[in-house]
């Protein structure tokens, strides 16, 4: 689980193209950025600092 953590964190940099995973990691990483997109209610997540950030707002929200 740690590695598909890896293959998410680099894909939201931009630093993996999503095609040059295998099948699995490419349907696993597409279900966490909906999961996360649904989460902060948000359409589309494009960098994990997006994702850190809304993450520290909502921290501070509750």
């Amino acid at each position: 689980m740690k590695e598909m953590d890896n293959y998410l964190n680099d894909y939201l940099d931009g630093k993996i193209n999503i095609k040059d995973l295998n099948n699995r990691c490419q349907k696993t990483i597409i279900v966490y950025k909906k999961a996360l997109e649904k989460y902060f209610e948000c359409q589309n997540i494009d960098t994990i600092s997006r994702v850190r950030q809304k993450m520290h707002l909502k921290k501070y929200e509750e």
